[in-house]
């Protein structure tokens, strides 16, 4: 008996040994939360301690990565119209970092942080604004969304009169609007030249007035300082940097010819993830002229690049299904990359999802649906669009007969140097 009742002790004494071992987590963050002087502060309504906490359960910062717990830190100091913690959870809204994603929201918590003025907070609040916040639907109710406002957008960052942030976006946005270019060239050159002479120039600044000394905008064009400043973007390792100063070496753009490196900078764009990079690539190991022909890899890297949303990768991705260069042959996988990529409006797409409604490839046969996007590409001032549209029209393909409509357009074509338009050209003038 008194056996038994020493066993009985005994497990007694493990099961209760086991228990406080389950406790024992849960006790050590108890204490850990009543020791720690900034979780009390935060508990307390202190914003700025608030604010911490979020930014240490955010980074990680002598606590473990929690989105939930960081989100739920900003909200709390945000609430209290701290601009820092108002602009933090508007970007958690923005990307989904603890809390469901809603780009509504995002803006809302920005245009608050933007009202105190808060510079970073009124960088994104004029980039979302310019574009417009699509409404939402979030399973219950619809969530108006921000229609588009580029002249508010415009004037919050022109507030910003010593701001090289601000410049730098500003002329971004302002190079958007194609219809006003000229009205706002020089403009554009005169912000981006004061973003690359401040000390530590950010490398998006090089980008930016690249474009605009290859293209002339606000100035005569200047190649040569244009490959200067890609070449500069290259060397901090910049993705569009990288490829960028490729093209200006494969092509000769204010640099000598030098294939070689450019070949190099492509692979290192696409190491840095560089969708651009990866489409870049996988041309010249599809068409074999400056590296070994592999089509497998270049469906691979076409494949990877439209992954990434790079939308004139969808052409020739379609073309590898397509004609079964490096996969599997399929005209409806054809069909489907080329609808992506002409929904998204790349030309070449559009022309080979007309081709593909005439020739009834991945799709039922229907004119009207050739002539659709053979007019959206030309429209685009595609030459092979051009060549396709003039076609429908000078044969009544689709639309109605316009045989000066269409040589009009097939000499267009021809100026632009595509030579299937010039040899049609010849047939269709008399």
């Amino acid at each position: 008996m008194c056996h038994l009742s020493a066993h009985a002790g005994n497990a007694r004494i493990f099961y209760k040994g086991l228990f406080f071992l389950f406790l024992l987590p849960y006790l050590a963050a108890a204490k850990e939360q009543f020791s720690d002087p900034l979780h009390q502060a935060a508990e307390k309504g202190d914003a700025a301690s608030q604010l911490k906490l979020a930014d240490a359960f955010f980074f990680g910062r002598n606590r473990r990565i929690n989105p939930a717990l960081a989100a739920y830190w900003y909200r709390k100091a945000a609430l209290q119209g701290n601009a820092q913690a108002l602009h933090n959870l508007g970007a958690c809204y923005e990307f989904g970092w603890g809390v469901k994603r809603s780009l509504t929201a995002a803006f809302d918590w920005y245009a608050r942080a933007a009202a105190q003025g808060l510079e970073r907070a009124v960088l994104r609040y004029a980039e979302l604004l310019y574009a417009g916040v699509p409404d939402e639907d979030d399973g219950t109710n619809k969530l108006p969304g921000v229609p588009p406002d580029p002249e508010k957008a415009l004037a919050s960052l022109r507030r910003l009169k010593n701001s090289p942030a601000a410049w730098q976006t500003l002329a971004a946005l302002l190079m958007r609007d194609k219809k006003n270019l000229s009205r706002n060239a020089a403009e554009i050159r005169t912000l981006l030249e004061k973003s690359v002479r401040i000390p530590a120039p950010d490398t998006e600044s090089f980008l930016l007035l690249a474009s605009c000394l290859e293209y002339g905008i606000g100035g005569v064009p200047d190649q040569k300082r244009a490959a200067d400043l890609l070449e500069k973007a290259a060397l901090k390792k910049h993705p569009e940097g990288l490829v960028r100063y490729g093209k200006v070496l494969e092509h000769g753009f204010g640099r000598r010819v030098d294939v070689e490196n450019a070949l190099k900078l492509y692979q290192q764009a696409v190491k840095a993830g560089s969708s651009r990079g990866m489409y870049e690539l996988a041309s010249h190991l599809k068409s074999g002229f400056y590296l070994p022909q592999d089509l497998a890899d270049a469906f691979r890297l076409y494949q990877q690049a439209a992954e990434k949303g790079f939308v004139p990768a969808f052409a020739p991705l379609g073309d590898c299904y397509r004609e079964g260069y490096g996969t599997e042959r399929s005209v409806d996988r054809a069909f489907d990359c080329y609808m992506r990529g002409a929904r998204a409006g790349d030309p070449l797409a559009q022309v080979r999802a007309g081709e593909s409604y005439r020739d009834g490839k991945g799709v039922p046969s229907d004119p009207a649906g050739a002539v659709y996007w053979f007019q959206r590409a030309s429209a685009a001032e595609l030459p092979e669009g051009m060549r396709h549209f003039a076609l429908a029209l000078l044969t009544g393909y689709g639309i109605k007969k316009d045989q000066p409509a269409g040589v009009e357009l097939l000499r267009r074509a021809a100026g632009m140097g595509d030579k299937e338009a010039e040899q049609l050209l010849l047939k269709w003038s008399y």
